[in-house]
């Protein structure tokens, strides 16, 4: 999961040419990030 959507973020289009859906897209992406990061360190534990 991490994988994917770390690749995902490389294919956001700039500001410029989509505006503020970069931004949303942006922060949507990072938020699942930051969930699959923590739970492939919670299965760790």
């Amino acid at each position: 999961m991490m994988g994917t959507v770390t690749f995902l973020i490389g294919l956001v289009p700039i500001y410029a040419q989509i505006g503020v859906a970069a931004l949303l897209l942006m922060i949507m992406l990072r938020l699942i990030q930051g969930i699959a990061l923590g739970g492939e360190w919670a299965a760790r534990c």
